[in-house]
């Protein structure tokens, strides 16, 4: 999906599948980002049928590891919880957060979307400024992608491939405006902020190395011009975003920090509708904790949870965010949500929902199961975000699946061990459950922690 991809694929894809299957000795392989695939394949399920999936995770199991060996090298102290951004294992997204933290201390539990992207443009301006001699209180960095960001939607390019002459002609006007002395073209491509390609046509050109960088910031674009036109005008000059979900997302996030609107207030006759849905949900888990507001309690429960879409991506999202202190969707409220069906609606509910995701590689059960399965007891985990987790953990246990209910047994006794006072507390979140298959096994649980 880079460049033109977005375009050309879904008209070209399906002619090149057939060419290929003229050759029996060659394969096709194509990559495509997550939230690309339902708008490809929306009206041909014949090809996609074509098609076996694979979904790369990119560190996936080696997550924490890798998070922590990031983490040494740009000497960043943090204090250890479940990560419920997937992004964290993309080492792309990795390195642009540590550059954006080195040698600083981070509170995991409380980052957000716009803290990763806006330190790192503040290191990246910092070390230019000084080879291109301007002004580091000035980021200039920032105001050049945001020119190409907004060239590019102003022209109407439908991707992220800006015409070299183009992207050369913003810098230009931007250097003699602040009268800087070096390339500042060379120093954004040296640093990996823009990349330089040739297109499908052989045309030579310029895009954000980070595709959800140049989200972010066209979204705090839109924000801004929502501020400007009104909701009104907004909602009919771009319908068009409500097909890409990953530009929701990022709206979603923004508007939501800014605390006027939210993208379902923006979209008002549209909020049912599957991306606007996910669009929201996937920003859960980066919006900052203060920022959930009772609209957005009313519509989870009005519209999302009354989707099966909606209640699925929620709850992939809530178990992320679940073990986030202070966090009004954290596992205080979610498990008081779960424990408020009576049993035979609650099993109905939850067991496949469970077993679906426990099966899904890198989902969000098994992320916080390997979490606690990794854990040492000396480890830097505050108590509050144990707890937490803890009994998010323990509704998993609702499970009639014999793998899943084990691996979080003993997940359970691996996080809770030497922490008895936490453990008790457990017990008791759970003393009036309806449901012997979960008692039992949290008694199995405090056993192992007693003799472990």
């Amino acid at each position: 999906n880079e460049g033109n991809g977005k375009k050309i694929w879904k008209d070209y894809l399906a002619g090149m599948v057939e060419k290929f299957k003229l050759f029996p000795w060659l394969g096709l392989v194509v990559s495509i980002r997550t939230e690309y695939v339902e708008s490809l394949f929306a009206d041909n399920s014949k090809l996609e049928n074509e098609f076996v999936k694979v979904n790369h995770q990119g560190f996936s199991t080696l997550e924490y590891d890798a998070i922590k060996k990031y983490f040494e090298f740009y000497n960043i102290q943090f204090t250890d919880i479940p990560f419920a951004e997937q992004e964290f294992r993309n080492p792309l997204f990795l390195r642009l957060l540590c550059e954006g933290f080195k040698n600083r201390k981070i509170d995991l539990s409380k980052i957000s979307f716009t803290d990763v992207y806006s330190n790192y443009l503040l290191s990246i301006n910092l070390r230019t400024s000084e080879i291109c001699e301007y002004s580091r209180h000035i980021n200039i960095v920032e105001k050049v992608i945001n020119e190409m960001v907004s060239y590019k939607h102003n022209a109407g390019v439908g991707n992220n491939f800006i015409p070299l002459s183009s992207a050369v002609e913003i810098i230009i006007d931007i250097e003699r405006k602040y009268n800087i002395k070096n390339s500042l073209i060379d120093e954004l491509l040296s640093n990996g902020v823009i990349t330089q390609n040739t297109n499908y046509n052989n045309e030579e050109g310029v895009y954000v190395t980070y595709e959800k960088l140049d989200d972010y910031l066209y979204a705090k674009l839109l924000a801004t011009e929502l501020d400007d036109i009104g909701i009104d005008k907004f909602h009919t000059k771009y319908q068009k975003i409500l097909g890409y979900g990953d530009i929701l997302e990022a709206l979603a996030i923004v508007l939501s920090e800014n605390a006027k609107y939210e993208l379902f207030e923006i979209f008002e006759e549209e909020k049912s509708n599957s991306g606007i849905i996910r669009g929201f949900c996937n920003s859960l888990k980066w919006i900052k904790p203060d920022t959930v507001s009772q609209n957005t309690i009313d519509y989870i429960n009005n519209v999302v949870l009354r989707s099966q879409i909606g209640f699925e991506r929620l709850f992939d999202v809530l178990l992320l965010i679940s073990s986030k202190v202070g966090h009004s969707l954290n596992a205080e409220r979610t498990v008081e949500y779960f424990l408020n069906f009576p049993m035979p609606d609650r099993d109905a509910t939850f067991i496949p929902l469970f077993d679906e995701f426990y099966f899904e590689e890198g989902s969000s059960i098994n992320r916080l199961l390997d979490w606690c399965l990794s854990k040492k007891s000396n480890e830097n985990t505050l108590d509050g975000t144990v707890r937490l987790t803890a009994i998010m953990v323990a509704s998993f246990l609702i499970s009639s699946n014999n793998t899943l209910r084990d691996k979080t047994t003993k997940a359970l006794v691996k996080l809770l061990s030497g922490r008895i006072d936490i453990l008790i507390s457990v017990l008791e979140k759970y003393k009036n459950v309806d449901d012997p298959y979960i008692i039992e096994r949290l008694y199995a649980v405090a056993f192992g922690c007693i003799v472990s």
